[in-house]
């Protein structure tokens, strides 16, 4: 095929975005004039040669390795296009202070403690400073672990030694911009199984997970290090959001931040920001006049970032670098970059929108997402088809070109001034996206792209989106990846679709047989389908594969537990706690595990230990005030309850309870008051309204139990305890008739009741019905012998009776 043919097909396939489409280095046209046809599908099918490749994390390790001894470690850390001069990481390293040397004090910090961090304000030059120390250690042998840009993997300790590393390896965890990650509310603390386990609280901060993480690796290797950045300004970003100093929540996490060693990064002198300026001018062969640089000096904001940021615009721009075209503050620089490309060019608005979008979903800036996903915001602006392509090839070029877009600075897509992207509004569209480009540019990545898509949409709790994600990629490769059908399980045993997230997780399985982790969230879904047998199949599964699976052994001791097999049980949980003595789940299913083998002193030790290591354990506390009454200790279980409902006076379950044990105490007023609160909170909960009967009965307000009664039963006709205590009422305000009626409800309901047929017994003899009365009795006797007989000879009621033959001959034994 001629490159004249190669044109024409493409303006037949792609015939409302030609012009935009020429962006592409320079543009399709010129690539196909030098004899290179389809740079599109070349471009994107090459994208394994980018800085970092994406892959479905195998296993919970989200860390990039960069091995000993590394040609490009600071590129890998810091980024930058190879062909800009003044890429981050080819910036000379500069001396903040004359007679000071940061390197030296930052590996000073290292012999206080083996965790550093270092605190400044945003462009003040931290990574740059941890990349450049990173780099003096992976030389001298060290394997560095960069924390992922955005982790799709729950942070935590990995579930198997990583294969990546060996415990023989000396290791620096590279943790940039923790305010990332340490805030309170971000998608990030969100458990993948939040919600599975009632056990499990539902979010988990950084602050609880990396000391765990960095523990389990302390414990494991040879020599372990940390160096870590954060930014501490005490002002927030944008009107309206948390600071990040607040981010980090020091004091609520103290024990976490005292870990580290703070080492608060100096602003560099007016030397090293002169400096700067001349090293970098000369690099990117500038044209600059030397005599402002110390007057632009004393009006930057005392960062480094700053100064680069305004030398990269000098530098795209063709600028002299001087004083007058100096911006003094970072964020203003990024805004006023902004400014200049939307006045050059209106559609670079929807550019920086696009860039921002793709991001939060964890996708690629490259040019044909980015020319596409521009598209989406350009929808119904009311510009001519050809116009809007003319201007839109223009306007990505430029971004592109002049202010790489695709790998933006940190704050530069913020300094836009529009709002931020409603991320759930094109998400759909997003995904219909990817389809168009796989029709257009066939690749066997794509499927990389739906999961990377999932990860973010899951991490976003757009759950939802995330399974459509997660099922165009299956839909692509559906035996490729297990991990992504486990991710699909997990989404639909969150949305509670039982059934769908086991067939997802027998994929997982089947697909690959050796990880622990499908086999444990097998067993969970199983569980919740009270299937324990195979739950505790799929539970023993793990233990074959990772005897170290510590929530294994949790879940597997639950399911022996609902199998009745309390010994196995018990047994298990206690390894565990053995392993993990401080642990709260653990804790908390051993001590129900004793409590379902009646060891009920054991238990409760357990239950108070967990409220003393955390008081608001709800779940504890409830469990104490259980064991509690079966131990017949009222008044201790009402000190609980009251602390509970103090707590959480929303909690109906508490609410009843106190009432149950305010009834145990005979304080039946105060009881009633309990249940009260309980119809308020929820309107027809199953046991109020015969807890209220019961109680009521115990007042003697028969009346009004048998009101409470019939309620209870419009909720639930088939529950034969109300059955039986609204004949009780009945009986006691003589009303027998009626009182043999509902306990013959409730017989119908179980038969094995003795009181309610020598009741009914007794309500036939008062009403003359001797035949029927003994066919009762004789029944009750049959059920509880020695009980019956026993009172039905001194029962007044059956003073009608007792003369009959009938009665006569049941009360007379045969000898």
């Amino acid at each position: 095929m001629s490159n004249f043919d190669d044109i024409a097909k493409l303006i037949t396939e792609n015939w409302e975005l030609l012009a935009a489409s020429t962006v592409i280095f320079g543009g399709i046209i010129g690539a196909v004039a030098k004899g290179t046809p389809g740079v599109l599908i070349k471009q994107w099918q090459n994208r394994q040669q980018q800085q970092r490749i994406r892959q479905i994390p195998a296993g919970d390790f989200p860390f990039d390795v960069i091995s000993p001894r590394s040609t490009d470690l600071l590129k890998q850390i810091m980024g930058g296009d190879d062909k800009n001069p003044l890429a981050d990481y080819k910036i000379p390293y500069q001396e903040r202070q004359r007679d000071r040397s940061i390197r030296q004090e930052l590996e000073q910090a290292f012999t206080e403690k083996n965790w550093v961090l270092i605190l400044g304000k945003s462009g003040l030059g931290k990574t740059r400073e941890a990349a450049h120390l990173a780099d003096v250690m992976n030389q001298e042998g060290w394997t560095v672990l960069k924390l992922a840009d955005q982790p799709g993997e729950w942070l935590d300790v990995p579930k198997v030694f990583p294969s990546e590393i060996s415990k023989d390896d000396k290791l620096l965890f590279f943790l940039d911009d923790l305010n990332r990650w340490a805030y309170a509310g971000n998608p990030n603390e969100i458990h993948p199984k939040a919600g599975e386990d009632l056990a499990r609280p539902l979010c988990e901060p950084v602050q609880e997970r990396l000391p765990r993480l960095l523990q389990y690796f302390e414990n494991q290797c040879k020599s372990v290090r940390v160096i870590a950045t954060a930014r501490d300004e005490q002002e927030p970003d944008k009107l309206g959001q948390m600071s990040p100093w607040d981010k980090l929540q020091w004091e609520k996490y103290r024990a976490f931040w005292d870990d580290f060693t703070p080492y608060e990064l100096v602003e560099p002198d007016e030397n090293a920001l002169v400096q700067l300026l001349t090293d970098c001018v000369a690099a990117a062969g500038l044209r600059g006049m030397p005599q402002e640089y110390e007057q632009i000096v004393r009006r930057n904001d005392g960062t480094f970032r700053n100064i680069t940021a305004n030398l990269d615009s000098a530098f795209n721009r063709g600028l002299i670098v001087n004083d007058q075209e100096f911006s003094p503050r970072l964020d203003a620089t990024w805004r006023l970059r902004y400014n200049r490309a939307v006045q050059l060019y209106p559609l670079a608005a929807y550019g920086y929108d696009a860039v921002e979008l793709l991001q939060t979903l964890d996708l690629y800036v490259t040019e044909p997402m980015l020319v596409e996903t521009t598209k989406l915001f350009l929808s119904g602006q009311g510009l001519g088809m050809w116009r809007r392509g003319w201007q839109l090839r223009r306007a990505l070029r430029y971004l592109i070109e002049t202010e790489q877009i695709q790998q933006p600075k940190d704050g530069q897509i913020q300094g836009k001034k529009t709002s931020p992207v409603a991320i759930h509004q094109y998400v759909p569209a997003i995904l219909r996206l990817l389809h168009q480009m796989e029709r257009r540019y066939p690749t066997d990545l794509l499927a990389f792209e739906f999961l990377d898509c999932g990860h973010a949409l899951f991490r976003l709790n757009l759950i939802e989106d995330a399974l459509t994600s997660f099922d165009h990629a299956l839909q692509l490769e559906p035996s490729s990846y297990p991990e992504a059908w486990s991710y699909r399980g997990l989404l639909l045993h969150q949305l509670k679709r039982a059934q769908e997230a086991l067939f997802s997780f027998d994929q997982a399985v089947r697909l690959k047989p050796d990880d622990p982790s499908a086999w444990y969230d097998r067993g969970n879904v199983l569980f919740d389908l009270e299937c324990y047998e195979e739950a505790s199949d799929s539970f023993k599964e793990v233990v074959r594969l990772d005897p170290d699976y510590q929530e294994n052994w949790n879940n597997w001791g639950a399911s022996l537990g609902n199998l009745g097999h309390h010994g196995e049980a018990l047994e298990i949980l206690e390894k565990n706690v053995e392993i993990d003595p401080d642990g709260l789940e653990s804790l908390f299913n051993l001590g129900c595990a004793l409590d379902g083998t009646e060891q009920y002193e054991k238990a409760l030790s357990i239950f108070n230990k967990i409220v003393t290591i955390n008081p608001d354990h709800h779940l504890a506390c409830q469990q104490q005030c259980s064991i509690l009454l079966k131990l017949e200790r009222y008044e201790d279980a009402l000190d609980i309850l009251e602390q509970i409902v103090k707590a959480n006076p929303n909690d109906p379950e508490a609410w009843s309870n106190r009432g149950a044990v305010l009834g145990r105490l005979e304080r039946y007023e105060d009881a009633l008051y309990s249940y009260s609160q309980v119809e308020q909170i929820t309107p027809g909960h199953p046991r109020t309204s015969l807890n209220q009967g019961f109680t009521l009965f115990q007042l003697e307000r028969h009346g009004e139990a048998i009101i409470s009664f019939d309620i209870a039963l419009r909720i639930n006709p088939h529950d034969y305890e109300t059955w039986y205590y609204r004949g009780v009422a009945l009986g006691n305000l003589k009303r027998h008739e009626e009182a043999i009626t509902s306990y013959g409800h409730s017989l119908e309901l179980n038969w094995d009741n003795p009181d309610a047929f020598y009741n009914q017994a007794c309500c036939y003899a008062l009403v003359g019905n001797a035949k029927l009365a003994v066919e009762s009795l004789q029944r009750a006797i049959q059920l509880a012998p020695d009980e019956c007989y026993e009172m039905a000879i001194v029962d007044i009621d059956f003073d009608t009776i007792r003369s009959t033959p009938q009665f006569q001959a049941l009360m007379i034994p045969n000898d």
